[in-house]
C-alpha cells in the first residue's frame, strides 16, 4: 500500500502520513495544492464543490439548513472542469 504525507492545516502540528485509500477529499485537495498539481483558485472551487458533495447527505443538509440545488451542483461542476484545465496543463 502507497502512503502519502498529506500537508498540516495551519493549526495542526505536522504532517500526516496515511495510505491513499484513507485519503478524504480535503486531504487529496491539500495534497495537490502542496505538489502544485492545483492553484489556489482550483483549491477554492474544489473545496466549495466537497461542501456542495455533503449536501446530498440528508442529515448534514438539516443541520446546515442548506439544500442541494441546482446552484451547488454548477458549483461542484465547475470544480471538475478547473481541475480537468490543471491536469491537461501538466499533461503538455
Amino acid at each position: 500500500m502507497i502512503a502519502v504525507s498529506i500537508p498540516a492545516l495551519p493549526n495542526e502540528s505536522g504532517a500526516v502520513k496515511r495510505p491513499l485509500d484513507q485519503l478524504q477529499l480535503t486531504d487529496l485537495i491539500r495534497l495537490a495544492v502542496s505538489n502544485g498539481v492545483i492553484d489556489s483558485g482550483t483549491e477554492q472551487q474544489a473545496s466549495l464543490a466537497k461542501d456542495a458533495r455533503n449536501l446530498i447527505h440528508p442529515g448534514r443538509a438539516l443541520r446546515s439548513g442548506e439544500a442541494c440545488n441546482k446552484a451547488t451542483a454548477l458549483a461542484a461542476l465547475a470544480a471538475v472542469y478547473r481541475l480537468i484545465d490543471q491536469l491537461k496543463k501538466l499533461i503538455v
